[in-house]
């Protein structure tokens, strides 16, 4: 099966990072077959604990664990991708092709 846009309509999301990292973050976007999803500035974040430790497949230190973990999201966002009320933006502008007379 090939993922599609289509697969993560209605779906929910989240991004994860230590404060540190989140502090220094000036945009967060997101892209999938060359459409932008989805973009906000920092002042559109805001990085709040996570109800749990996210799992990762990394191993981390004992100084990187000791900066805490934030769910980063838009301010006032659920998390869900809704292509219906948002539509996502080509990254580039379609060509026009040449036809025979």
């Amino acid at each position: 099966m090939v993922a599609t846009l289509g697969h993560i309509d209605d779906s929910f999301f989240a991004l994860f990072m230590n404060r540190n990292l989140f502090d220094r973050v000036g945009r967060v976007s997101l892209y999938a077959n060359a459409y932008l999803l989805w973009s906000a500035t920092a002042e559109e974040l805001e990085g709040t604990p996570p109800n749990k430790e996210p799992r990762t497949p990394w191993a981390f230190s004992s100084a990187e664990l000791a900066d805490p973990w934030v769910r980063v999201m838009p301010k006032g966002f659920t998390g869900s991708l809704h292509f219906s009320e948002v539509t996502p933006r080509r990254l580039w502008n379609a060509r026009a092709l040449d036809h025979p007379p």
